[in-house]
C-alpha cells in the first residue's frame, strides 16, 4: 500500500479499499525571515562528498546572511529611525549576531563604541583602586565603586542589545529592556555621586535630597513590578494595586520636596554663597 502525503487537510486515496487522511504541518515563516530564500539558492549536497559540500553550503549561507537590508525591507521592530535608509541586518542566529560584530552595518559604531566604553571603565576601576590608590574615606570609595560599576553595566548591556537585537523580535525587546536598565543605573550613579559631593559641606541637607529620591524610587519600583497584584491577582482590583501606591508615593514625594525646598530657602538666606570655584 502506498500513501501519498499532501498538504494540510487534503484527503488522499491510497488503495481501492481504504482512504487515509494525511497531512503535513505547514510552518508559517516570519514575514522578515529570509532563511528559506537563502536555502533555496544553495546547491544540493552530494552523498559522495558530504564534507566539502557542507563547507560550501555554510560559506554560501554566511555570505547571503551578510546581505544588508534597506529600511523598507528591514524587520518592523528594527525600524526605529525612518531617516536611516540602509545598513540593516537580517534576522540572524546567535552565532551570526556575534560574527556581525565585524561587519559594517548601521549598528557597528553603536556596538563598538560601548565595547570600548566597557573596557575603558573596567580599566579605570583597576587604576583607581589598585594603582592610583586614592586616599579617601570608605564612603568616598563606595561612591566611586558604585558609579564605576553602574557605568560598566551600562556599556555592557548596551553593547549586548545592539549586537543581538536582530536575533528575533522577542530578543530585541528583551535586550532593549536590559539596555534601558543599564541607562537607569548610570543615571542613578550620576545623581547619587552628584548629590554626595554637591552637599559635601552641608551634610545636614543631604537626607532631605536622598529622602525625596528614595520615595520617588520606591514609587517607580512598585509601579514597574506590579506589586502587590502580581502575587494576588484579582484581590487588589479596586484598591491597593500598584498604580494606587504609585499615586500616593508621588503625592508624598512632592509634598516632602515642598517642605525641603523651604528648608533650603531658609538655609540660603542665612548663609552667604562661597567664592566661585576655579577648576584647573
Amino acid at each position: 500500500m502506498t500513501v501519498t502525503i499532501t498538504t494540510k487537510h487534503h484527503e488522499v486515496a491510497t488503495d481501492d479499499n481504504d482512504n487515509e487522511t494525511c497531512c503535513t504541518t505547514e510552518e508559517k515563516m516570519h514575514p522578515q525571515d529570509y532563511t528559506q530564500s537563502l536555502l533555496d539558492d544553495l546547491p544540493p549536497v552530494k552523498e559522495d562528498d558530504c564534507i566539502t559540500e557542507e563547507v560550501v553550503y555554510d560559506e554560501i549561507y554566511y555570505e547571503k546572511s551578510r546581505v544588508l537590508l534597506e529600511y523598507q525591507d528591514a524587520p518592523e521592530y528594527l525600524k526605529h529611525n525612518p531617516f536611516i535608509r540602509k545598513g540593516y541586518r537580517q534576522m540572524l542566529s546567535t552565532e551570526l549576531c556575534i560574527r556581525s560584530l565585524f561587519w559594517w552595518t548601521n549598528e557597528t559604531i553603536n556596538i563598538w563604541s560601548h565595547i570600548f566604553g566597557l573596557f575603558l571603565f573596567l580599566c579605570l576601576t583597576v587604576y583607581d583602586f589598585m594603582i592610583l590608590r586614592i586616599q579617601a574615606t570608605w564612603g568616598d570609595k563606595i561612591i566611586v565603586a558604585i558609579f564605576l560599576t553602574c557605568f560598566v553595566s551600562c556599556m555592557g548591556l548596551s553593547a549586548m542589545y545592539h549586537t543581538f537585537s536582530c536575533r528575533s523580535e522577542v530578543d530585541c525587546y528583551r535586550f532593549l529592556s536590559y539596555d534601558l536598565f543599564g541607562i537607569a543605573l548610570s543615571l542613578l550613579a550620576v545623581y547619587t555621586s552628584g548629590i554626595y559631593y554637591a552637599f559635601w559641606c552641608e551634610t545636614l541637607l543631604v537626607p532631605r535630597v536622598l529622602g525625596m529620591y528614595g520615595i520617588s524610587g520606591t514609587a517607580f519600583l512598585i509601579y514597574i513590578t506590579k506589586i502587590p497584584e502580581r502575587f494576588c491577582a484579582g484581590r487588589f482590583d479596586f484598591i491597593g494595586h500598584s498604580h494606587n501606591w504609585w499615586h500616593l508615593f508621588v503625592l508624598l514625594a512632592l509634598y516632602y520636596w515642598h517642605n525641603s525646598g523651604l528648608v533650603y530657602i531658609e538655609y540660603r538666606l542665612n548663609h552667604a554663597c562661597p567664592n566661585k570655584m576655579k577648576f584647573p
